[in-house]
């Protein structure tokens, strides 16, 4: 095994276990888990897409997009928050605030390019503010279906990359991620659906029907949210997002397909199941 296998196995083994660990912990630990994932994602985006920008811009960015998941917790768990101690200062002037001290720092460190900083902040709630907020709804239903969102998208992930290894001939994105097939993209979506007649049987909060229906999710929108991801990188022209996952590059380059697709399985949760 040369080097770089062994970075990402043990980094993916790491990564897979501690998902593992929090969702058994319970609703709290995975709430935080979704958080962190969400800001580090969000710093990742703005150093790729603002390089030169100072770390006071990164941290408020990360902040504004943050906030609101923050606070959605606070709510969800009736904890000793600043939500509940000033509703009406935390509800109605945090954002506001925050955001303007953002529009603050960008002009005060004489960015040559605001509108790009604000296109960035728009993407960055859009995919990670929005998309925490989705997961926090999934995971106030079962955070043992988050696992079981996430053990779907490996099992989409590895055979999608076994089977367009081995068989792939049609592109499906040529222009964006060269290396993805359309019989890998059939390959994943089948060993999705075959995990999730396995999941049924374990992780019974859901139905047969409903983990199936999970999985086509997965399959379609979790590879949008990959090919996005690709297309922001081509954009800039960077491989990866970040370097702080050995072997896999950033925490955006590894829940890209997660963002993507839990807007979309909350949604069909909430209106089904909860």
């Amino acid at each position: 095994m040369n080097n770089e296998l062994r970075k990402r196995s043990i980094t993916g083994i790491a990564i897979c276990a501690t998902i593992i660990g929090v969702t058994m912990a319970g609703q709290l630990p995975t709430q935080i888990f979704v958080v962190f994932i969400c800001a580090l994602c969000s710093y990742e985006l703005i150093s790729i897409s603002l390089p030169e920008t100072g770390n006071l811009s990164k941290i408020t960015f990360v902040a504004f997009t943050s906030l609101p998941l923050a606070w959605i917790i606070a709510q969800t768990q009736q904890a000793e928050s600043l939500a509940n101690i000033f509703p009406e200062l935390f509800n109605m002037w945090a954002l506001p605030l925050l955001l303007a001290l953002y529009v603050f720092v960008i002009i005060a460190a004489g960015a040559s390019d605001p509108y790009r900083h604000m296109s960035s902040m728009a993407l960055a709630i859009l995919l990670f503010s929005a998309g925490g907020i989705f997961a926090i709804d999934i995971i106030k239903i079962s955070p043992v279906i988050i696992l079981g969102v996430f053990i779907l998208l490996w099992s989409n992930d590895v055979f999608a990359y076994l089977i367009g290894s081995r068989f792939g001939k049609t592109k499906l994105a040529p222009t964006i991620s060269p290396g993805k097939t359309w019989e890998g993209f059939v390959g994943g979506g089948i060993m999705s659906i075959g995990t999730a007649l396995l999941l049924s049987l374990w992780i019974t909060e859901l139905r047969l029907i409903d983990w199936i229906i999970l999985s086509v999710i997965v399959v379609f929108f979790g590879t949008m949210g990959d090919l996005l991801q690709s297309a922001v990188k081509r954009h800039y022209q960077v491989k990866d997002s970040g370097t702080l996952l050995p072997g896999h590059g950033g925490f955006w380059d590894r829940f890209d397909s997660f963002i993507g697709c839990v807007p979309f399985i909350s949604v069909y949760l909430v209106q089904t199941v909860a």
